[in-house]
């Protein structure tokens, strides 16, 4: 991209895209895109009016693709979290519909019949050892979108590719950790929220599963983690600000201030 002329058609100020459908109702998407430190930065916005004023935002990304995925998940979590957005809302965010696990005998045995010599279908159920697959599927392998729900209990909504989760997905962990955010081969990476049941928050890069990049953490107390991490560990510089007002820095080496 031209960032020149982008910023002469963006200067400065939030340019409306298309709309789309979401979560049963019309969402709308904007971004503007600006030089920062020498480089060309996007920010991003994400509402779905008839819901909640509520936005989700993101900002400061090289990609103009990824700051409206990661606005997305921003809005998504907040969702989530505020009570405007029910599960299923989350679950069917992109026509997503999972069936559930408790298929009979015969059905099972019916979707695998059916399953036979398909090249691309939508909504089809795939039944493994270890749970069910209901989505997208191309050469019978997952690919577009779909749902995996484990005979554990975890649970995925989202964009599968080549029969990995890659892309935009919700994930319910066995232990009641939720993560909405991007995946790449079935790993976490790139931006995400996970939350657990304890009400501990994290946002921010992750890499191979594990948090690392630049993120914040936040406690039910109202502390709060600014910093970089690495190999899920705060790593490097970092800030802290407590519930009080009152912050410092900080500086950690394996996961260990110094």
């Amino acid at each position: 991209m031209n960032h020149v002329k982008a910023a002469g058609r963006f200067p400065n100020s939030w340019h409306n895209l298309n709309e789309r459908e979401m979560f049963g109702t019309t969402c709308e998407t904007t971004i503007r895109g600006s030089f920062y430190q020498s480089k060309w930065r996007w920010q991003g916005r994400f509402w779905c009016p008839s819901l909640s004023t509520i936005e989700g935002y993101s900002k400061s990304l090289e990609s103009r693709e990824d700051v409206i995925d990661h606005a997305i998940a921003d809005y998504m979590q907040k969702g989530k979290e505020l009570g405007f957005l029910t599960e299923s809302q989350l679950q069917n965010a992109s026509n997503i519909q999972p069936e559930s696990i408790n298929l009979s005998d015969d059905v099972k045995s019916r979707h695998r019949r059916d399953l036979t010599n398909q090249i691309k279908q939508e909504n089809q159920t795939k039944i493994y050892d270890n749970g069910l697959y209901y989505g997208d599927t191309v050469d019978d392998v997952e690919h577009g979108m779909g749902a995996y729900i484990w005979n554990s209990g975890a649970k995925y909504y989202g964009r599968w590719s080549n029969g990995n989760m890659h892309g935009i997905g919700l994930y319910y962990f066995v232990n009641g950790d939720t993560y909405v955010g991007q995946f790449q081969n079935n790993k976490l990476q790139g931006y995400g929220i996970l939350k657990s049941p304890s009400g501990y928050v994290y946002k921010g890069d992750f890499i191979n599963g594990m948090e690392w990049g630049y993120g914040e953490e936040t406690w039910t107390t109202g502390d709060k983690y600014i910093g970089q991490f690495k190999n899920g560990q705060r790593y490097g510089f970092g800030y802290w600000l407590f519930a009080s007002g009152k912050g410092r820095a900080a500086f950690y080496m394996g996961g260990k201030e110094i």
